[in-house]
């Protein structure tokens, strides 16, 4: 399996590394149960997400629970939180399917990314390298995953033997660094950003 907690608590490192401490999330949250039904990787990314802010003495910002994780959700959900917080300094999206739906949003409100807004991601699909800035996102170790399976299934049949039942076998979501994390930008230009939004 893909380490999605390792990767959540990865994604709010990197965020507060960069001086971001108003950290929102789009695709679930605030709360640890505001995860999408049924799914693995929303919870876990969560809990990750939510431990590293802990232990910073931080929760996040403002969470926006989507049930399905595409581009038009993600627009909505980032409408949404740019009514209640119009000058945000940081997101975390669940996927790269609602971060390219948050990308849109945030640059019809008139932020840019990662001038006014950093934007991280997870799952690292082909399109994430083509927005511009570059998306910042998670990759899923594919090839990893799907070489230790039949590593595991040639050994089982081979020796007669496998892992431990109920044994997980975790593997890193490594960061394709972009362009959209940046430092936290001088808040003294939150005011300019804030009359772009009201015009």
């Amino acid at each position: 399996m893909p380490d999605e907690i390792e990767a959540g608590r990865a994604a709010a490192r990197l965020l507060l590394a960069a001086g971001h401490s108003e950290i929102h999330l789009i695709g679930a949250g605030p709360e640890p149960d505001d995860v999408p039904p049924g799914g693995v990787a929303g919870a876990e990314r969560l809990a990750g997400i939510r431990e590293v802010l802990a232990a910073s003495g931080l929760e996040p910002a403002s969470g926006h629970l989507c049930d399905d994780w595409l581009p038009p959700i993600g627009w909505g959900a980032t409408r949404d939180l740019l009514e209640k917080h119009p000058t945000p300094s940081a997101i975390i999206c669940f996927n790269d399917r609602l971060a390219f739906g948050a990308y849109q949003a945030l640059q019809e409100a008139g932020l840019r990314i990662p001038d006014d807004v950093s934007v991280v991601s997870f799952d690292d699909y082909p399109m994430a390298e083509w927005l511009r800035p570059g998306l910042s996102s998670f990759a899923i170790p594919h090839e990893q995953l799907g070489r230790r399976a039949v590593e595991l299934l040639i050994e089982a049949v081979q020796d007669g033997i496998g892992s431990e039942p109920g044994q997980v076998h975790r593997y890193p979501l490594p960061l394709h660094a972009r362009e959209s994390v940046a430092p936290r930008s001088d808040t003294s230009r939150r005011p300019a950003v804030a009359s772009r939004l009201a015009d």
